[in-house]
């Protein structure tokens, strides 16, 4: 089975975990950010990227099975001027920043990708920050997702393999190195958000378990 790793942050915890359950990984990591769409292509079996990125991707033919439970952080909107109507916010997630702008009635919200050269002067940012932070300079308007590590697999090869095939012993290997987290099954990602206010349940799509 090929199973993706993510770059950056993410990739020391999963490593750690997947030789703890003796199984073995591409050993080029991939950006997080593309790892659903790459999944959802087939050119991986599954894959390990965190919940917001699964989010951003927003893939119908994507299943979250198992959180990992490593790797917790919050996605965050926070003020970064005193503004009042905001115009502008510097986000690596134009998906939610958008999806976040409809809920908030903010049609006109611009989104700056954060290595744009006016991205610092932007009035919010939205991202990733420590658990119960907020970002330097900025004051935390709302959290809006809790994210941490998750197995991801397409949910039509979920559904036709059999209890022995290599997603389920997959899962079973990685409960048995200490993940004790429920199972979702063919669940949309989007709907096991924990919302931070009304109007995220919008997102969510989902069906019964495997």
């Amino acid at each position: 089975m090929r199973l993706a790793l993510p770059a950056g942050p993410l990739l020391r915890g999963a490593r750690e975990l997947l030789a703890r359950a003796g199984v073995e990984a591409e050993t080029d990591p991939r950006d997080p950010f593309s790892i659903p769409q790459r999944v959802a292509d087939g050119e991986f079996a599954a894959g390990l990227c965190g919940l917001d990125h699964v989010h951003e991707a927003d893939l119908e033919p994507i299943a979250a099975l198992l959180d990992l439970g490593l790797d917790p952080t919050d996605l965050v909107v926070a003020s970064l001027n005193t503004a009042p109507g905001p115009e502008t916010v510097a986000s690596e997630y134009p998906r939610i920043s958008r999806r976040w702008a409809e809920v908030n009635r903010l049609p006109n919200l611009r989104v700056l990708p954060r290595e744009a050269t006016d991205a610092a002067r932007a009035d919010l940012f939205l991202g990733r920050v420590p658990p119960g932070r907020g970002p330097e300079g900025g004051t935390v308007r709302e959290r809006i997702l809790r994210a941490t590590t998750w197995l991801i697999a397409r949910r039509d090869a979920v559904r036709t393999e059999g209890p022995d095939g290599p997603l389920h012993a997959l899962v079973g290997r990685l409960k048995q190195a200490g993940i004790r987290r429920e199972i979702l099954g063919t669940q949309h990602p989007s709907a096991l958000a924990d919302p931070a206010r009304e109007g995220w349940d919008r997102w969510g799509r989902s069906e019964e378990g495997w």
